[in-house]
């Protein structure tokens, strides 16, 4: 008697919870471009794309985006469906996740694939329905999802003695479900309760790989590499062969679509081409997907989100909420409502991507993308520099490497002005210089950082090997000035961050050989390094530099981060020592961020810090750095990655940027900066009602509160209320001062009419507002 041994795998469901919605303080900023799949319901599209959804309504012409602002966990998708009984869209991660939106916009979050116990992916490749169950293809087996329980059910190891294997999709249909493998077509009994038994399924084809399978007119038909076959029980029937593998298929009522890399394919019913869907000169995209339906085209692209055409006209219409070119993101730049992104950058040293990617700008109410121009082949874009003193013009560094020396490909410095392209600069034109200058038929011009000093001149890290640091006045003349005197290892190229101090001193992260500081008064030069007494860093390699409002000097390293508090001191001190900021954890002293690596840091108007790490999210301080205001990650807010490559702060509005590897989101910090003088004030909301937590107090036409301002709070018979300063350990909010609506000893005041009298911090400007309280 042969005896068989049921492996039997069921999937708990108490890992499933709903979401927060975090969209009262923050917002994404992604790129919807990328459509992986879609799927279309009625006049409603749901598109997938990197790491959020989006709905089109082809009635109102409306987009609605669904992220990790809304609750989405912010995770890399990879499929998407939508259970039409229930009203529930369904998206697939490549974690394994399960996230199901109903249709009043609530989210539940399943995790117990991403949480089992099974070595190797875990990625949803498809999802199939057969009566309200919901079929999972993984890399490992075959999961049930019941869609009205919003609950896991078993798991099928199909392949011999119940092992793993890579499911690409499953199929049902007259209730047979079929699977498309790595290793052959599996057949079952969809109706069976024993699809546990991995002797339930028959397989046919074996060591072939199928990567699609759809029904079509009453027939099966299944994709291997560039070849479309009929299934026909346990026999394939060739129906064509196509130049390059197929990516999709899907069908319609009438029709049959073969998505290839730059094509889509209508088959009619009898299998013959009905029409070929082609890249156009304004459209040249890459497809992941394509609809058929009711004589309009439907195709989810790589660089245009959804195209649509219907066979009475010869234009595409773009469909995608705006937003920039792309989520992979390398440096962001920030202020007065503008936000500018690129997306080329550098490797580990310093070394040229080569990545063909243009940037983007928003505008505060639209977006601007400039992509990569094929006329104008300037690559590695990683570093915004918006101009203080002209609007709308931005200077933007450049990487390059090229053996065509007379090209733009070389590297240089961009100048954009109203969105385009005004000047570049290179070694052809300026004081830039070649890295490799003896080497006739190659130029690599390697430009990373940039700032502007208080003079409008833009100071520029220019990798070389003698003269680094450059300098353009605003007249247009460029400078020079050797710091290779500064290298202790000068072997190692790369430069990264420029910051300017309050002595007009350039601060200049480096690789491997610390960070160095330059006065142009003087020529002086120095070189802060990990000796003690020399430098005291954690680490040479110094990737990010900032300065804040007391010219003391922050510096990430790959191993931690630190700050010098003599700046003033640094050509002249003999002792040089930048300190870590030392925190109590449990009762022992720890260093801020430990030896994590701090790729950016941010200083706001407040003077509070941001730092962005490379693991650990974002931690946000006051400005000493000794109290912790919050700590941002993918557990505890929107940020679709723990990964922070930079971080931007409008300090018009509040905004804080932060890209990370899956894209940009922001968050509203509420600080606003610190004014010049001290004018006219006002309180809002005025009058503060029962459910008004806070009142704030501010400046009038953005002319926000000097720092030292104090601010006294009277009642009507001239008694102290509350009183405070704006300065660091009373106030947090920068140029603004919240009032809890408090008296001293912490109770709440009563309803009335109470008088504000703000000094600024000589006592040599006044100003005074009033307050109602209606409680």
């Amino acid at each position: 008697m042969k005896k068989s041994i049921f492996i039997f795998f069921s999937f708990l469901s108490f890992l499933t919870y709903s979401q927060v919605d975090y969209s009262n303080s923050w917002e994404d900023f992604y790129s919807y471009n990328n459509v992986k799949d879609f799927v279309k319901v009625d006049n409603i599209i749901y598109a997938l794309v990197d790491n959020a959804v989006f709905t089109y309504n082809e009635t109102t012409l409306e987009t609605e985006k669904f992220s990790s602002i809304q609750g989405l966990s912010g995770e890399t998708t990879s499929a998407i469906f939508y259970n039409e009984t229930f009203k529930r869209l369904v998206i697939g991660y490549e974690n394994g996740l399960i996230e199901v939106i109903d249709e009043n916009g609530e989210i539940t979050i399943s995790s117990d694939i991403t949480n089992f116990n099974q070595t190797g992916l875990k990625r949803i490749n498809h999802i199939s329905e057969f009566e309200n169950t919901l079929y999972l293809a993984t890399p490992f087996a075959i999961v049930e999802y019941d869609i009205e329980k919003l609950e896991f059910g078993d798991t099928f190891f199909i392949g011999s003695n119940s092992t793993s294997l890579l499911i690409n999709e499953s199929l049902v249909v007259n209730d047979f479900i079929y699977a498309a493998t790595e290793d052959g077509i599996f057949k079952a009994d969809a109706t069976s309760n024993l699809l546990i038994d991995f002797n339930s399924w028959q397989q046919s084809f074996t060591n072939r790989e199928f990567s699609r399978i759809i029904n079509f007119s009453n027939a099966i038909y299944v994709a291997e590499n560039e070849v479309l076959y009929q299934l026909n029980n346990t026999s394939l029937i060739e129906v064509r062969r196509f130049s390059e593998p197929i990516i999709n298929l899907n069908s319609s009522d009438s029709n049959l679509l073969i998505t290839l890399n730059n094509q889509a394919i209508v088959l009619d019913s009898n299998l013959k081409v009905q029409q070929e869907i082609n890249t156009t000169t304004d459209f040249d995209f890459t497809l992941s997907d394509a609809l058929f339906i009711d004589n309009t085209i439907y195709l989810a692209t790589n660089q245009f989100g959804v195209l649509t055409r219907n066979n009475q006209t010869s234009t595409f219409t773009e469909i995608h909420p705006e937003g920039p070119l792309s989520n992979e993101v390398f440096s962001i730049a920030a202020k007065d409502a503008d936000l500018w992104v690129v997306y080329g950058g550098y490797n580990s040293f310093y070394g040229s991507l080569f990545k063909r990617q243009g940037f983007s700008h928003f505008n505060g109410a639209e977006w601007f993308n400039t992509p990569f121009d094929p006329d104008f082949p300037v690559i590695d874009l990683n570093h915004v520099t918006i101009d203080p003193n002209a609007e709308n013009r931005v200077y933007i560094s450049s990487f390059g490497d090229t053996g065509d020396i007379n090209s733009v490909s070389t590297g240089g410095l961009l100048v954009v002005e109203n969105n385009e392209i005004s000047t570049f600069y290179n070694h052809l034109n300026s004081g830039l210089e070649d890295l490799e200058p003896t080497q006739p038929n190659r130029v690599t011009l390697r430009i990373s950082g940039s700032a502007f000093d208080r003079e409008g001149n833009l100071w520029v890290a220019n990798i070389n090997r003698t003269d680094e640091l450059k300098k353009l006045s605003p007249s247009g003349v460029w400078s020079s000035y050797d710091l290779s005197g500064l290298k202790t290892n000068p072997t190692f190229f790369g430069l990264s961050e420029i910051a300017i101090d309050n002595n007009q001193t350039i601060w200049m992260g480096t690789r491997r050989n610390g960070i160095y500081a330059f006065n142009e008064n003087g020529n002086r030069t120095r070189a802060l390094l990990t000796t003690p007494n020399l430098g005291n860093l954690p680490d040479t390699d110094v990737l990010t530099v900032a300065v804040d409002k007391s010219n003391r000097i922050w510096m990430g390293t790959r191993t931690g981060m630190v700050v010098f508090r003599n700046a003033a001191t640094v050509f002249d001190a003999e002792v040089l020592n930048a300190q870590p900021v030392i925190i109590e954890e449990n009762g022992v002293g720890e260093r801020l961020l430990g030896d994590q690596r701090v790729n950016t840091i941010k200083v706001d108007g407040a003077d509070n810090k941001w730092f962005g790490t490379e693991s650990g999210g974002v931690l946000y301080t006051n400005p000493s750095g000794t109290t912790t205001l919050n700590n941002f990650n993918t557990q505890n807010s929107p940020l679709p990655s723990n990964k922070i490559l930079k971080i931007a702060i409008d300090d018009s509005s509040g905004k804080v940027f932060f890209a990370t590897e899956k894209g940009i989101v922001a968050y509203n910090s509420n600080v606003a900066p610190f004014g010049d003088v001290l004018e006219e004030v006002y309180a809002y909301p005025n009058p503060a009602l029962k459910n008004h937590n806070t009142v704030t107090i501010t400046g009038r036409n953005g002319n926000n509160l000097p720092k030292g301002t104090n601010v006294k709070i009277l009642d009507v018979a001239g008694y102290l209320v509350y009183e405070t300063n704006v300065v660091e350990g009373q106030e947090l909010q920068g140029g603004k001062v919240v009032w809890n609506k408090s008296n001293l000893a912490g109770r709440k005041v009563s309803s009335g009419v109470y008088i504000v009298l703000l000094s600024n911090d000589d006592a040599s400007e006044t100003s005074t507002t009033k307050i109602a309280i209606v409680n």
